[in-house]
């Protein structure tokens, strides 16, 4: 069985046995079960690999998690350590967390130990005990990688619950549901949200305009990502930024497709939202002729 460290079975992975005389493969079912048949009395090593991407479950609350770990605000496990390690460098920094907000908003379409590992996943062995077994735990890198595999020295004639644990980089909180369960791609515009919402655009110098964003809640706010959009014939976005409370938070913005700005934001002590507008999203003046107002749509943490 192949299973998530949540405790869903992962569906679609693909479990490959590699012998002396013969390869293999099986692909798991929607209860995580794989089952390699006919496989002769040789050596041979069994590890999964898996194309699925990982959908909604990297966001901007798992950089406030990293943040956290560095400061001693959340104890990570051995696997959070593993799964967050997104630079490949064998070591969790400000830099695995701002890599996490760059992927959010698409600045950064694979995560560098991601692109070493040719894969989105990491794979753990854990099985029940079986004769002549070796575990071969994985060893990502930046530049490199060892996959996770059990290896046999011969294989006995049957063996069974050779299970694997698997991990998605960049998901701190563990929060990956199979896509059979509804997980929905993080590209896709968010759903409107209530809590937060802009107010009027703010006439600056020369022709410029301000966009203050708010976040009406009075749940302690870890991380934040947001989706404006705008009409890009009259208005041109420049840049995004942290005020008010929120200052001094992890931030990533894109501004590169004409009528949406993605921002994440992330912090490890939680900002009071209460105080004022946390983001201010500055734009220029592409015409003056019917400015309409943007529309703005966002999470707060997971929620």
């Amino acid at each position: 069985m192949v299973y998530y460290s949540n405790g869903m079975p992962v569906p679609d992975a693909m479990v490959h046995a590699v012998g002396t005389t013969m390869a293999t493969e099986s692909p798991t079912d929607t209860s995580g079960r794989y089952m390699l048949s006919e496989l002769p009395s040789e050596d041979v090593n069994v590890y999964p690999d898996m194309a699925t991407p990982g959908g909604s479950a990297v966001s901007a609350l798992d950089a406030a998690y990293v943040l956290q770990s560095l400061v001693g605000l959340r104890p990570f496990s051995a696997q959070q350590q593993l799964a967050c390690d997104v630079t490949g460098n064998g070591s969790l920094s400000a830099l695995d967390a701002a890599m996490i907000l760059q992927h959010v908003v698409g600045l950064l379409p694979s995560f560098p130990v991601a692109t070493a590992c040719n894969s989105n996943w990491v794979f753990i062995p854990d099985p029940g005990p079986a004769p002549n077994q070796a575990l071969i735990e994985p060893q990502p890198g930046a530049n490199s990688c060892t996959a996770g595999a059990l290896s046999y020295h011969p294989l006995a004639p049957a063996v069974d619950q050779q299970n694997f644990l698997a991990l998605l980089f960049g998901d701190c909180t563990g929060n990956w549901q199979p896509p059979l369960a509804g997980a929905v791609a993080r590209s896709a515009p968010l759903a409107s949200a209530p809590v937060v919402h802009a107010s009027q655009l703010r006439p600056l110098r020369g022709r410029r305009l301000a966009l203050p964003i708010w976040v009406d809640t009075r749940e302690p706010v870890f991380s934040l990502n947001v989706r404006v959009e705008y009409d890009a014939a009259v208005l041109r976005a420049v840049s995004a930024r942290t005020i008010g409370a929120a200052r001094g938070a992890a931030l990533a913005v894109n501004t590169a497709d004409a009528g949406v700005v993605r921002i994440a934001l992330a912090r490890a002590e939680a900002i009071d939202a209460g105080r004022g507008p946390l983001l201010l999203v500055m734009f220029e003046m592409q015409s003056r002729d019917g400015i309409a107002a943007p529309s703005v749509s966002g999470q707060v943490n997971d929620d």
